[in-house]
Parts: C-alpha cells; sequence; structure tokens
C-alpha cells in the first residue's frame, strides 16, 4: 500500500523527568543524528506548556532558520507540542 504522506520534522522529549529537558530534532526520516535542545528544569517549570513550546520551537528556529522555509514555524511547534504530551 503506497502512502502519499511524507516525514516532515520528528521532535522528541528525551525524559520528560530529567533536568534539564532535552527536546532532539530529527530533520529528516533516515537522519541518525539528531540535534537538541536544552532548557534547564527551573525555566520550564516556570512557564506553561503553550509558552514552553513556543520557546523551544523559536531556539531552534532561531538557530536553523532555513527550517522556517523549509516545514514552517507551525509545523515545528506542532511536533514540539506532541513531544510534549
Amino acid at each position: 500500500m503506497e502512502s502519499n504522506a511524507r516525514f516532515v520534522i520528528g521532535v522528541f522529549l528525551e525524559d520528560p523527568k530529567a533536568d534539564p529537558l532535552v527536546f532532539l530534532f530529527q530533520q529528516a526520516l533516515f537522519e541518525q543524528e539528531r540535534i537538541g535542545v536544552a532548557v534547564p528544569r527551573a525555566e520550564a517549570d516556570k512557564m506553561g506548556p503553550s509558552q514552553l513550546a513556543g520557546a523551544v520551537t523559536d531556539y531552534y528556529l532561531q538557530k536553523y532558520p532555513e527550517e522556517i522555509e523549509r516545514v514552517g514555524r507551525g509545523t515545528v511547534l506542532g511536533a514540539v507540542e506532541r513531544a510534549m504530551r
């Protein structure tokens, strides 16, 4: 069975109880390398989930601005929010 779904970006929360929280970004389906964005637990606890997801997204997009054009901020934000569930 064929699918026209395509992998855009993956985001994983390494350990939701860790300090710092580490979000791992995977830019391609078969990419072994993942890009980590760490947030100190104390900072994460000061923010609500929405604010934390936005801050992680904005930090990632500052470091990798080409991703704005490739996938868009909304797609990255959605992936971060799903990783936090």
